[in-house]
């Protein structure tokens, strides 16, 4: 039913899902670069293409809202597209065909966020789940829970008269931070990129409160929200007394902290933690499970849960061509 090479493609179509290299045709899960190739036509949400329109232009987009399907003509291939609660517009992609039915998750996570639709799980015969954060060592406390401690520690950098700088991926998460830490009174100061990708979230209809785009010259009293590969920047860098943070799933653990050289650590992810993905595949009952993106050893788990499944990774052929899956 599938095959993959740097991308899985629908047999009998030309439609790929998340290919990482240009295609003719390929579904977009969301609007994360590392899941964004150079193809020709591409079909993902709305909300999907208006992230990727500032930096991403493809010959021919079709856009499909959740929960309305379409076929794909050369291949009598039935595609519905069904919230991920990654980030805004994220989307997993429900194929069928001959009575099966085969789901990409794409990146998801099962916790509720501010910014993100809902998932949704849909039971399937074939499952291919992305799987980030599959040790048990990734539980990941709630939400609620981890902004209360981010907003204790701005509170007392603020209290010696410090700037607070909380480090974030620019589309999803720094979102995710600036609508919780906003709606309880903080006043948010955006990196212009972060700040962009908020005015694209606004015409979708997320609002934000206490946002302003970062000038080097009004910092007191400010939470600045700058992506983490700004993090050396001369304006950055500029402000006297700041203090750090990275907030992000790898943010688990103690060592954390030093190991990305920030003064604080926040586990807040837009990723499933490991009881997340097992519980998934609990609701989704797949015949077999691929799994992608994440450790090796996840696999293990997933059999100890009674389920069958296979690493994507192992998929290729010794000579270099697609191996095809069909349900087994």
């Amino acid at each position: 039913m599938f095959e993959f090479d740097r991308g899985i493609h629908v047999q009998g179509t030309s439609l790929w899902l998340d290919s990482k290299i240009g295609r003719e045709f390929s579904f977009v899960s969301h609007a994360h670069s590392d899941h964004v190739a150079r193809h020709q036509r591409i079909l993902a949400t709305p909300q999907t293409l208006r992230l990727l329109a500032r930096h991403f232009q493809a010959r021919e987009t079709t856009s499909l809202p959740f929960g309305e399907s379409v076929e794909i003509a050369d291949g009598g291939t039935r595609v519905t597209l069904f919230p991920a609660g990654h980030i805004l517009g994220s989307a997993q992609i429900l194929v069928e065909r001959d009575g099966k039915r085969l789901v990409y998750t794409g990146d998801f996570k099962m916790r509720s966020g501010c910014t993100t639709e809902p998932i949704e799980v849909r039971e399937c015969d074939m499952l291919i789940m992305e799987c980030t954060f599959g040790r048990p060592g990734y539980r990941f406390p709630p939400r609620e829970e981890t902004i209360d401690k981010i907003a204790a520690w701005i509170d007392s950098v603020h209290a010696i008269h410090g700037v607070p700088v909380l480090l974030a991926y620019a589309t999803g998460k720094a979102q995710e931070l600036a609508k919780a830490l906003g709606d309880r009174g903080y006043l948010i100061s955006a990196h212009p990129h972060v700040h962009s990708v908020c005015e694209d979230y606004t015409a979708l209809g997320v609002r934000f409160e206490n946002l302003e785009r970062f000038v080097i010259t009004n910092y007191r009293n400010r939470v600045v929200l700058f992506p983490p590969n700004k993090r050396h920047s001369g304006d950055l860098m500029a402000l006297p007394k700041r203090r750090t943070a990275f907030v992000s799933g790898w943010a688990m653990g103690e060592a954390a902290p030093a190991q990305i050289h920030s003064d604080a650590a926040f586990p807040l992810s837009d990723h499933a933690d490991f009881d997340e993905l097992i519980e998934y595949v609990r609701q989704a009952r797949p015949s077999i499970v691929y799994t992608t993106h994440g450790f090796d050893d996840f696999g293990k788990h997933l059999k100890a849960a009674g389920f069958r499944v296979k690493p994507l990774a192992e998929a290729k052929t010794p000579t270099g061509q697609l191996a095809l899956f069909e349900e087994e």
